[in-house]
């Protein structure tokens, strides 16, 4: 039976930040349980529960997923088991989760004691590879006289999905549901050439509800990363995890291929655009200020795409063409030959069909006119016999 160490931080708003405080939880498992991962734990006692609002669980691939920082997944009240879906994790894939407790001012939820990082990895049905790993925290000091940005920095942006395409990427997000207007102004993606965002090719600030954007001006085949946060006078925070694509080869827009048709449509939706352009120095923006840049600097985009894609793609279309052209002349021949072979074979069944038919027509013909000779000779022999008997 495994222990987690309970790990919080007590903060005092009157003496500032005080000692460390240890609580175990007891029994911190993840078992499947047919569609199901279960999860559960013995409870706080009494004294260290006091003043919390509940038990928070957190999941996820990475361990810095898990910070008391960032915001957990699920917010329970005074319980101390969790069944989410089980379809969600793969066996022999290796996943991260920890428990928290964690109290409430107002509408923000504020994560407090934070476990252990349990890591996990179903080995095989109802066997379990696990190890508990030491988080590593964020100093985090709760003060009550805080103002709502710095109160709102426990919320972490979330994921950024991207659509990445040649020279643009379609990205999106999901609005934080537990931010209230006031805390924040709007969103801030910013798009960078490395991992840790030394170079800052763009930034685009977006007002709240707006979940969308385009970057234009990228480079065909080229690794970029993306990240999202929060903005409130002009200060970001709640920065989410970093998203990392990589650009697709440059595709021509002359609909010649079902690719070509599908960029066409996706190229014709309307979204916040970001235009980094060719000058990274100058593609900070804003959402005021978003329509201007991209109108001024359109048409050089477009002409300098046009311009490349053609000269570039010239000779792989008349590579093409020459395919195309040996494939219908062979198609051709095989044509030709199999007509032929068909008349041929019908010219002869047709024969034999019309033979078949011409011999019982001929045999009965000729019983008909035998018949019929037969019979006037035996009326010449009636009529004969009829004078001679005169």
């Amino acid at each position: 039976m495994k222990k987690l160490a309970l790990l919080g931080i007590i903060v005092s708003g009157f003496f500032g930040l005080q000692e460390v405080q240890a609580a175990e939880i007891q029994n911190f498992q993840v078992v499947r349980n047919g569609t199901q991962l279960y999860i559960s734990w013995d409870p706080l006692s009494s004294s260290d529960f006091e003043g919390q609002a509940g038990y928070a669980v957190s999941w996820g691939d990475f361990q810095s997923q898990l910070r008391k920082d960032k915001y957990a997944k699920q917010y329970l009240g005074n319980v101390t088991n969790l069944s989410i879906r089980g379809a969600d994790f793969k066996r022999n894939a290796v996943y991260y989760f920890r428990v928290f407790s964690y109290k409430e001012d107002g509408r923000t939820k504020i994560l407090k004691h934070g476990s252990k990082i349990l890591k996990w990895k179903e080995t095989d049905y109802g066997v379990y590879d696990t190890d508990l790993v030491e988080p590593n925290d964020p100093l985090i000091v709760d003060s009550s006289g805080s103002s709502s940005s710095s109160s709102s920095s426990a919320f972490e942006f979330g994921s950024v999905r991207v659509l990445a395409l040649d020279t643009f990427a379609d990205i999106s997000w999901s609005a934080h549901t537990k931010l209230a207007k006031s805390d924040y102004d709007g969103f801030r993606i910013e798009i960078a050439s490395d991992l840790g965002f030394s170079n800052i090719l763009g930034t685009l600030n977006t007002e709240r509800g707006k979940i969308r954007a385009r970057i234009k001006g990228l480079t065909p085949s080229t690794q970029y990363y993306v990240r999202g946060s929060f903005h409130k006078d002009d200060e970001k925070f709640g920065t989410g995890d970093v998203k990392d694509f990589q650009t697709i080869r440059s595709i021509p827009r002359d609909a010649s291929s079902v690719a070509s048709r599908n960029l066409l449509k996706i190229e014709k939706r309307k979204y916040l655009e970001l235009d980094l352009g060719g000058d990274s120095s100058s593609s900070t923006t804003s959402s005021s200020s978003t329509s201007t840049s991209t109108t001024s600097t359109s048409s050089t985009s477009t002409s300098t795409t046009t311009s490349t894609t053609s000269s570039s793609s010239s000779a792989d279309i008349q590579a093409r063409i020459k395919e195309i052209e040996s494939t219908i002349a062979s198609l051709n021949a095989e044509l030709i030959r199999l007509k032929a072979q068909l008349r041929k074979t019908t010219g002869s069944s047709s024969s034999s069909r019309v033979s078949t038919r011409s011999t019982p027509t001929r045999s009965i013909s000729s019983r008909s006119s035998s018949s019929s000779r037969m019979s006037i000779r035996e009326r010449l022999a009636a009529r004969l016999a009829k004078l001679r008997s005169k």
